[in-house]
């Protein structure tokens, strides 16, 4: 009894933990970690080698150089566009939950569950700063190897030759982190509309869990297409 007294408190406690961290300081944290982590992969696990090896039956060697020295000139836009992006995920996902408390009739508000989705997107930035470190101690050779050293998600296990381009995307949704971020945002979800975890569970399925599905086969419909 004493044991299930403790692990209550210490759920409660890193509940409070969890909800107390302010949305900014958050988001500011996911855009510094996402900056950090693109950086030591540019200047590090992506070296010419690797494209090199990738594109050097498709392209020259002059054409690569080219395409990278173009590539350098605007890489600070893409550290620019980082806080664009990580608030336009959250708001996307965010916008799923929303609209499922509007037709269910729920009483909270878009701030709450935008700031919900902020906090659990850092199971996200934990798993960028995983990789990345693992990435730094493996011989990467092709950009293929990024998959394939992910042991986090499905994809990793596969043999690309093996598995249809288009397959490849929603293997990689399917990992670890993500399972995570279900149950924080089952977790939150629970505590915000004072529902029990399961009926939570069913409420993230039916809403965020719909939104990735279209969006996983609006990518595969892309690459099919595409091909």
């Amino acid at each position: 009894m004493s044991k299930t007294i403790q692990l209550s408190r210490t759920g409660r406690n890193i509940a409070t933990f969890f909800e107390e961290q302010n949305a900014w300081s958050v988001f500011i944290l996911l855009c510094l970690g996402y900056a950090t982590t693109a950086y030591i992969q540019d200047t590090s696990i992506l070296t010419k080698e690797v494209y090199y090896n990738t594109l050097g039956e498709q392209l020259t060697v002059e054409r690569i150089d080219e395409m990278l020295e173009k590539q350098s000139e605007f890489k600070f836009v893409s550290y620019l566009l980082i806080p664009f992006t990580t608030g336009f995920q959250v708001l996307l996902v965010a916008l799923c939950l929303n609209c499922g408390t509007i037709m269910m009739g729920y009483k909270t508000g878009f701030r709450s569950l935008f700031a919900l989705v902020l906090r659990s997107s850092v199971v996200f930035l934990i798993w960028k700063l995983v990789m990345t470190f693992i990435l730094l101690f493996v011989q990467i050779q092709v950009f293929d190897d990024l998959i394939t050293t992910n042991k986090f998600a499905l994809a990793g296990f596969v043999n690309k030759a093996d598995v249809p381009t288009w397959l490849m995307y929603p293997l990689s949704i399917l990992n670890v982190f993500e399972v995570a971020f279900w149950l924080l945002l089952t977790f939150g979800v629970s505590r915000l509309l004072q529902r029990s975890f399961k009926a939570s569970l069913g409420f993230v399925a039916t809403t965020y869990g719909l939104g990735l599905l279209t969006w996983m086969l609006f990518i595969m419909f892309l690459q099919v297409s595409l091909s």
